[in-house]
């Protein structure tokens, strides 16, 4: 188990269809290349359900295989992007929960008008506390649930959580750092692209 700083934390594209064996070379690969954590993420390609039962499963074996080899995961809790809408699902389930922008616009001849327009359909507003709980629900508790054991034992990082890293700073403002970023991907066949 490393004792040092994470490091360098790549993240890991997770496109097509991974199997098992190609979630264990790529955190194979990754641990050989001496960073502390990794990311998996899920990108446009993806073949399997976001968040369903293949998802859960892929990265079940991402968590196993990085704490057989002493390496943290930090789960990015998206589709991608934008972030808090668990690719969609939130702001389509309630038009409440959209996000919308406001503007202030000349009127001919003086005066000002004031309007709103909702953002694109696949956008929400995180500022909307039940659109964010519901969020939560769709993703950060179903990670609790599923990997609970890698939770427990520290191997886990829900993103947004801003943990305390040893580099200082949180983990996330280490994320942010374009030099600890280094992106893998899968092809169709769940090999690395």
């Amino acid at each position: 188990m490393r004792t040092d700083p994470i490091g360098i934390v790549p993240f890991v594209s997770v496109t097509g269809r991974p199997t098992e064996a190609a979630v264990r070379a790529t955190v194979e690969r990754v641990a050989a290349s001496g960073a502390g954590a990794l990311m998996p993420y899920a990108r446009a390609g993806l073949e399997i359900g976001y968040l369903g039962e293949e998802w859960l499963r892929a990265m079940a074996w991402f968590c196993r295989e990085a704490a057989r080899l002493g390496l943290k995961v930090w789960l990015y809790d998206e589709f991608y992007c934008p972030s808090g809408t668990c690719r969609g699902r939130v702001p389509a389930e309630n038009d409440a929960w959209r996000y919308a922008e406001g503007g202030v616009f000349p009127r001919p001849g003086g005066g000002w008008d004031w309007a709103t327009a909702l953002g694109p359909r696949g956008w929400v507003n995180v500022c909307e506390p039940d659109a964010t709980a519901h969020f939560l629900a769709l993703t950060h508790e179903v990670y609790a649930e599923r990997l609970a054991p890698w939770l427990a034992d520290g191997t886990v990082v829900l993103d947004g959580t801003h943990v305390t890293s040893a580099q200082g700073g949180t983990q996330k403002d280490n994320m942010n750092n374009s030099e600890h970023v280094v992106t893998l991907s899968f092809d169709s066949e769940g090999t690395k692209a």
